[in-house]
């Protein structure tokens, strides 16, 4: 009798503990993971993710290499539904940030349960610039993203490594943001 409740009991709980996909709580900051230009924070989207986000830092020193002037706009679109990547991508400066970029990404999105999701990429100031050469990168590559926001997108300087923009999609839905 006792060796059938125990195969009951196995056979009950065999299927709980879910998918083997990382537990994350939602909105909550994770990370920093990696380190120097590969170092990545990210939040997990609060439900199901509908998009993933990489939103790309500006120029603007080790603060702004980290997300500390971001968080509220990273936890709004967590909280809207998209998984969210902040990759430091650069100490100080990088003339080719394209391969940090990528392994910030991969090792989040590892994290984050490899969601197969729209990616969107944002990028503000200096970012805003990187974020449309990414593009053109990742499209070089079959993997485009859906739409690209650059806010107030910087110049690039004349060691930086531009992206292949010919690549990218007439059809790409790409805002630029500009002010005084």
């Amino acid at each position: 009798m006792r060796r059938v409740l125990l195969l009951a009991a196995v056979a009950a709980t065999a299927g709980c503990g879910g998918s083997g996909a990382p537990h994350l709580t939602a909105l909550e900051q994770q990370g920093p993971v990696g380190s120097g230009e590969k170092e990545v924070w990210f939040y997990a989207a609060k439900g199901k993710p509908r998009s993933l986000v990489i939103f790309l830092h500006g120029y603007g020193g080790p603060v702004e290499e980290t997300p500390k002037n971001h968080i509220r706009w990273l936890k709004h679109l967590a909280a809207e539904g998209s998984d969210v990547i902040y990759p430091r991508y650069e100490v100080g400066g990088a003339s080719d940030p394209y391969p940090n970029i990528d392994a910030a990404v991969d090792e989040a999105t590892t994290r984050l349960g490899k969601p197969h999701v729209p990616v969107i990429l944002i990028g503000y100031s200096r970012g805003g610039r990187v974020a449309v050469d990414y593009a053109a990168v990742r499209a070089a590559r079959g993997k485009e993203p859906s739409a690209v926001l650059a806010v107030f997108p910087g110049e690039h300087s004349q060691y930086e490594t531009l992206g292949p923009l010919k690549k990218l999609d007439s059809k790409l839905k790409l805002v630029i943001m500009l002010g005084d």
